[in-house]
């Protein structure tokens, strides 16, 4: 791919290469299709625990006020929400965003 773009590459090792492709797609969009691989060594992240989940949580949703929960209340049913989650981050940030434009709503956070 970087060679058809007019990047000489040879003797790159991976990093190299991974390091040269992020620079060029950078600031594009794309789509990459990989077929046929059958073999993958990956090493997934492991999910966060309650602290870091609710870090995360009250970072964005309470960004307004430096990631600090305003109400005792909404942080008991924001930590139960969170539990909820089961620490996968995509799922912490998809209810941050829903939730964060009610935080005035104690009743729309409870129907959770």
């Amino acid at each position: 791919m970087l060679e058809k773009l007019g990047k000489k590459v040879f003797g790159f090792d991976s990093s190299q290469l991974f390091e040269e492709l992020q620079q060029v797609l950078a600031d594009k969009t794309c789509l990459i299709v990989m077929d046929d691989v059958w073999e993958m060594d990956v090493e997934w992240p492991d999910f966060l625990n309650d602290i870091d989940s609710w870090s995360l949580f009250s970072k964005f949703a309470f960004s307004s006020n430096k990631g600090i929960c305003p109400n005792p209340k909404f942080e008991k049913i924001g930590k139960d929400i969170i539990k909820k989650c089961g620490g996968l981050p995509l799922a912490i940030k998809t209810i941050k965003a829903l939730l964060a434009p009610k935080i005035e709503s104690l009743a729309s956070w409870t129907q959770i």
